[in-house]
């Protein structure tokens, strides 16, 4: 979990970084970004590895993922026995969705701020089985369980969501389905290291979340927890050695002939950004961008979250078009995105960040938009 310690500037941070200086990078909850020394870790396990593939594959792997996940549950408050290694959130939640045993007339519940790819995969499960997916309007706690019915089977729901920035109550969730009988699953694939995120307490039946994103991994390194009474009926993404041997691990962290560095990465992530996340500072900034985002004509979408990501509102506009103005004119990576029909834009704000960023961005959209009117 993050820690309070004194924290390094935000200027000595970027220079970890491997970012394009020449870019105002506010777009880091997208695909998160590795800085120097995790990078470095994953070069050095990908070298390892090819020196002697079949050493480190065959004798050296278990071990040295078993050390992975030991790390990993003592950041996230989990027994290591109880997670699972996958290449993202959207694979994690799809092996879940698969294993869901449904009929003709369950529900999933969902919300209305879920990631497009998940909604998908749910889509995909309720063609194949018959079932309903039910998506609750609002976000709080009262709001979503108000859409489940006795043929609720399972609950869907992000820890923070992607299209809307908003930490949900995924702690009285959690408590509502397991008193209903039924499954909680959680899409946290913006929790770790933005969050502190204590797996045991919160009490979720299956939490996935990824590491490539505010825990600063390497691309293609996430996890799956499950609680002990529902690891037996999970399928895994693909059967092949490993299979049946213990209760839940080796099954869905399989074994192939893949570069499992990502992984092996993980430990170095977590000792970075516990040393320098600079949590307090990064919400301190967002605080004080939504006094220059409302300044320049941009409200919040939201009140303020206990959070690094936030919406602002944007008029109406061609949101892919303006992404691209950002980029190419501006040199802002900053994505405006819509949902349910209202444009806005997302800005995240990550240890190398600075208030300044905000300010080019406030500046850039002010000028973008009036181009649009004068034209």
């Amino acid at each position: 979990m993050p820690k309070t310690r004194p924290s390094p500037s935000a200027a000595a941070v970027r220079e970890l970084f491997l970012l394009d200086r020449a870019v105002t990078h506010l777009n880091h909850g997208a695909f998160g970004a590795c800085p120097r020394p995790v990078f470095e870790a994953y070069q050095s396990w990908q070298r390892e590895l090819e020196r002697s593939p079949s050493l480190m594959f065959d004798v050296r792997l278990h071990g040295h993922l078993a050390h992975v996940r030991s790390v990993l549950g003592a950041y996230v408050g989990a027994d290591a026995d109880d997670l699972a290694l996958l290449l993202n959130a959207t694979v994690a939640l799809n092996a879940v969705f698969r294993s869901l045993r449904l009929s003709a007339g369950d529900e999933v519940l969902t919300t209305e701020h879920e990631y497009g790819a998940v909604l998908n995969a749910l889509d995909s499960v309720a063609a194949r089985t018959g079932a309903r997916v039910v998506r609750a309007a609002g976000s709080t706690a009262d709001e979503i369980w108000a859409g489940a019915t006795e043929r609720t089977k399972a609950l869907v729901v992000s820890h923070v969501s992607s299209p809307t920035a908003l930490l949900m109550p995924i702690e009285r969730l959690c408590r509502l389905a397991r008193a209903a009988g039924v499954l909680s699953i959680i899409d946290g694939a913006h929790g770790p290291g933005q969050l502190a995120v204590d797996l045991t307490a919160m009490g979720a039946d299956i939490y996935v979340g990824n590491c490539h994103k505010w825990l600063c991994a390497p691309k293609a390194a996430a996890f799956l927890h499950a609680r002990r009474d529902v690891q037996s009926a999970l399928v895994p993404p693909a059967v092949g050695w490993g299979f049946g041997e213990t209760r839940y691990e080796p099954s869905q962290d399989w074994r192939s002939a893949r570069d499992p560095s990502g992984y092996l990465a993980i430990p170095a992530a977590i000792a970075f950004v516990e040393v320098n996340g600079r949590h307090a500072e990064c919400r301190a900034i967002l605080r004080r961008a939504r006094t220059v985002m409302t300044e320049a004509g941009f409200a919040p979408f939201a009140d303020e979250q206990p959070i690094q990501l936030a919406y602002f509102h944007v008029p109406d506009c061609d949101p892919a078009a303006v992404t691209a103005r950002l980029r190419e004119e501006f040199a802002i990576d900053a994505p405006v995105r819509v949902w349910k029909s209202r444009p806005m834009v997302r800005v995240s704000v990550a240890p190398y960040n600075t208030l300044q960023d905000v300010h080019r961005l406030a500046d850039a959209m002010s000028t973008i938009f009036a181009s649009a009117r004068r034209s």
